[in-house]
């Protein structure tokens, strides 16, 4: 985590003030129901618990689509899958994608050579799954941002979604006058991020997707103060107290904030037990300059592919074509040190199945 969230292509720069692993939390009341777990057993021959890979994400996607989750149907997938937002949602299933492939733990967006690795066998498959999952997803999904995929689980209308952290600080609890934050107060817990089974082994993955980050002008006339309120706002005392705040929205990633009472009232324990194991098993998604202009082009082809105007293949190739293009512009800039340097960032190990 330490050079994921505080160096630039191998060099220390910046102050890290937030935490937006994307973790995932599901509908708890669902998942441990009998009467639910025997419907889902009957229907596809699995067993429902907690899911390893993205195989089961899927196949719990599809069983809950048109279910009564106790305020009308539910949209089966809540993650996002919107131009911008459904980045992370990509992202999240690529990292693993190699494993699954029987190659390196971690699936790389580029090669050694500064290559993108988006138009292979695995970019398309990739591709395809999260192609695929749009039928699962809420009517709005395309203009969804992460505000509505909060209010989607608050009001029941999903079984799972992969977000940022603070959804259960303001859905998951009471308020001052005792009554619920939402719907889904009490009915809620998370769980590790799923990836691809290997015999025994499985690779979890997950992606930081955007981050607060604090930096220090070289044009301030106050440059060490500057770095001593940065030290100050960063600090594990401070930042413990930033995220555990109820009313603020920064979230946890630090270990001293897993230790910290006030967070954990406010995140509750089920999180102060997966988020850092999330963190563990979190990948980068583009984290160096060119990162706007990589992310617009993926998108964009992306999008193409969800609404049917090409194919998820297609889509790749078109996609790897503006990286390759993007890349050779921002040679001279270093970019393929960054990229270089971002390979070291990435998690490394296997869970056991």
């Amino acid at each position: 985590m330490e050079q994921l969230l505080g160096t630039y292509a191998g060099n220390y720069y910046s102050f890290s003030l937030d935490g937006d692993f994307q973790t995932w939390f599901y509908r708890k009341d669902l998942y441990e129901d009998p009467e639910v777990q025997k419907m889902f057993g009957d229907k596809t021959g699995h067993e429902l618990s907690t899911p390893d890979t993205w195989e089961d994400i899927d196949r719990i996607s599809e069983f809950f689509t048109g279910f009564d989750g106790g305020n009308g149907a539910m949209s089966g997938n809540g993650n996002l899958m919107s131009p911008f937002w459904g980045l992370a949602t990509f992202y999240g299933r690529y990292a693993s994608m190699g494993y699954d492939q029987g190659g390196p733990e971690n699936n790389f967006y580029f090669d050694e050579e500064g290559n993108p690795t988006l138009d292979n066998d695995i970019g398309v498959q990739c591709a395809e799954e999260h192609v695929n999952s749009m039928k699962w997803s809420l009517p709005d999904s395309l203009s969804n941002t992460w505000a509505e995929a909060y209010g989607s689980m608050w009001e029941l209308k999903i079984p799972h979604v992969a977000i940022y952290t603070n959804i259960v600080k303001f859905g998951d609890g009471f308020n001052d006058d005792g009554s619920p934050k939402s719907k889904v107060t009490g009915k809620v817990s998370a769980h590790l991020p799923p990836g691809r089974k290997k015999g025994n082994k499985i690779n979890r993955r997950s992606v930081l997707y955007y981050h607060i980050t604090g930096w220090i002008s070289t044009k301030s006339k106050n440059q060490e103060a500057a770095y001593l309120f940065m030290q100050w706002l960063s600090s594990t005392r401070t930042y413990s107290w930033m995220c555990g705040n109820p009313g603020g929205y920064f979230d946890p990633m630090q270990l001293s904030n897993f230790n910290e009472p006030l967070v954990e009232a406010t995140y509750h324990p089920y999180s102060m037990d997966i988020i850092p194991k999330t963190i563990a098993r979190s990948a980068p998604s583009i984290n160096f300059a060119g990162q706007g202009a990589l992310d617009n082009a993926l998108d964009e082809e992306l999008q193409q592919a969800i609404v049917g105007e090409q194919s998820a293949a297609d889509a790749m190739k078109k996609a790897a074509k503006r990286w390759q293009k993007i890349i050779r512009k921002r040679k001279s800039k270093g970019i393929l040190d960054a990229i270089a340097a971002q390979r070291t960032q990435y998690p490394v190990g296997t869970d056991d199945a």
